[in-house]
């Protein structure tokens, strides 16, 4: 029992600290597209963590989509996961062709994508296989025997190597979303600082201010005047700003009942 529950607690350290890693990545490319450094944005260990989990989550779709091709390798199925495969970095790039046929369904439904078709996958190979077969041909991801384990090797570096990738276009992705739909992405805000003189009074009667991110002794501002997404020679200005410098501060933002766009 005590080896056991090592075991346990071993494999949950090691989850944890490569969950710990995604959302490091994710955060970073996150704040970099603005062009802040991620030790100024004051982040704990259990935001990290919990910025993770929709890297995570992809990943264990990912990894059900490996299964199901391993169980009917058929080459439409592994065609849909080499498709799958670069979903991530290819709606993270479609922001540089905006208008281009596709790119904006990859911008707009991403999610959906990398969501349904695993599970889609999965309920199709069930329906020409059989729930019976599909038990059976699980020995084909046994770790019996030294093709089983090479075989296991190999899809842990693929998992492992999309993982990294999909942590940082994730991040990449995410602000460039905002940055092109603030409105729908991002909180407007007013603020109401301490001080009226020069750029302070300037701030205060901007109607262009948005909430990037907000800690217990900053805010981090983004001031979208001026701005115009996919123009060239942009640039974006964020005011990170003391909290005891704000007497108060009101936020709006558009009502959704989900954020970001799906099909179902």
């Amino acid at each position: 029992m005590g080896l056991k529950l090592e075991t346990v607690l071993s494999t949950l350290g090691v989850l944890t600290a490569v969950a710990y890693v995604l959302g490091w990545l994710q955060a970073f490319y996150y704040f970099d597209t603005f062009g802040v450094r991620l030790a100024a944005v004051e982040m704990s260990p259990q935001d990290y963590l919990l910025n993770s989990w929709f890297v995570v989550e992809n990943v264990v779709f990912f990894l059900i989509l490996i299964w199901a091709i391993l169980t009917m390798p058929r080459w439409w199925n592994v065609l849909l996961g080499v498709v799958y495969f670069f979903i991530p970095i290819g709606s993270h790039y479609a922001f540089f062709y905006p208008h281009v046929w596709g790119a904006n369904l990859l911008i707009e439904y991403r999610h959906t994508l990398l969501k349904f078709i695993p599970f889609g996958l999965l309920v199709i190979v069930a329906l020409l296989n059989g729930v019976d077969s599909l038990r059976r041909r699980t020995s084909i991801t046994s770790l019996s025997g030294p093709h089983g384990r090479l075989g296991f090797v190999l899809v842990a570096v693929i998992v492992g190597a999309w993982a990294v990738s999909v942590a940082k276009h994730f991040g990449s992705y995410d602000a460039n979303l905002e940055l092109r739909y603030p409105d729908r992405m991002l909180s407007r805000i007013r603020l109401h600082l301490s001080t009226e003189a020069g750029e302070a009074a300037a701030l205060m009667q901007s109607d262009g201010l948005y909430l990037v991110h907000a800690t217990p002794g900053q805010l981090f501002v983004w001031n979208s005047v001026g701005f115009s997404y996919g123009q060239p020679n942009q640039k974006v200005y964020v005011y990170v700003i003391a909290r005891d410098k704000v007497r108060w501060f009101e936020t709006d933002r558009r009502f959704q009942v989900q954020r970001g766009t799906f099909i179902f």
